[in-house]
């Protein structure tokens, strides 16, 4: 049996990494391409998700990349690397190119995403603020309703002990229908006390909400600007890499 040559386990795997980290590569561009469609440009929250989610698939490039260069390094350590025959067919050279441009989108990213996610903040805010228009007009609808009906009861006997025998009321409640047909400003005084307990409900729940939406804008901008910062530092650094080595490269030697 022929004994396989270390020289060219090495080779077969730096052509296997190489291979692996051009795919990672072509598979986050396509990804990319594919992401933002169909364009909702106008719509906040399409934007928000658009953000979020280009920064958090931009580890899958970085990776790509990362493997692409382990496949030379292991060129270069058995004594294996040629230059490439083309220009254009530097693998090398385009992955420069791609981290730059990467570096520049993730950079811009940052305050792109603060800005929707303060944006989108701002609509969370106005629909709570809507919802809570609407509900505080609806309560009083209903207490207006109620109000109505109890008086209308209690200005009609015959009505009235129809209710109460019908309906079984307790003593206590007995005692306060009595209290509410002999002084009418009582009954204004309970539902007064009802709608400003109920107000007082509303607006909590409208803190709530609106502390909620403030805490998840902050939370969002805080992970989603440093992964986007981080994530441009690493293809600065890459880009940055070979600009020097195209530099030393150009440099004439004395």
């Amino acid at each position: 049996m022929k004994a396989t040559n270390p020289t060219q386990i090495s080779l077969r795997a730096a052509q296997v990494l190489k291979l692996a980290g051009l795919v990672l590569i072509l598979v986050s561009a396509i990804d990319y391409i594919m992401l933002p469609i169909p364009l909702q440009l106008g719509e906040v929250d399409w934007r928000v998700r658009m953000t979020t989610e280009f920064v958090e698939r931009g580890i899958v490039p970085l990776l790509g990349m990362g493997l692409v260069f382990a496949g030379y390094a292991f060129e270069n350590i058995v004594g294996v690397a040629s230059p490439p025959r083309k220009p254009w067919s530097d693998l090398k050279a385009w992955i420069f190119l791609i981290s730059t441009i990467f570096s520049i989108v993730f950079l811009l990213l940052v305050p792109l995403h603060i800005a929707n996610v303060f944006a989108a903040r701002s609509q969370t805010f106005a629909r709570i603020e809507r919802e809570s228009i609407q509900t505080e007009e609806q309560l009083e609808s209903r207490l207006q309703q109620q109000q109505n009906q109890i008086n209308a009861l209690l200005s009609n006997d015959p009505n009235l002990n129809d209710f109460v025998s019908r309906d079984g009321l307790s003593a206590e409640q007995l005692a306060r229908l009595e209290e509410f047909r002999e002084d009418p400003e009582a009954l204004e005084e309970q539902i007064e006390r009802i709608r400003e307990n109920l107000k007082k409900e509303i607006a909590k729940r409208k803190q709530e909400a609106e502390s909620s939406a403030t805490l998840a804008a902050l939370k969002s901008s805080v992970r989603i600007g440093a992964n986007s910062l981080l994530l441009a530092s690493c293809y600065i650094a890459i880009a940055w890499g070979g600009l020097k080595k195209k530099k030393r490269v150009q440099r004439p030697r004395g």
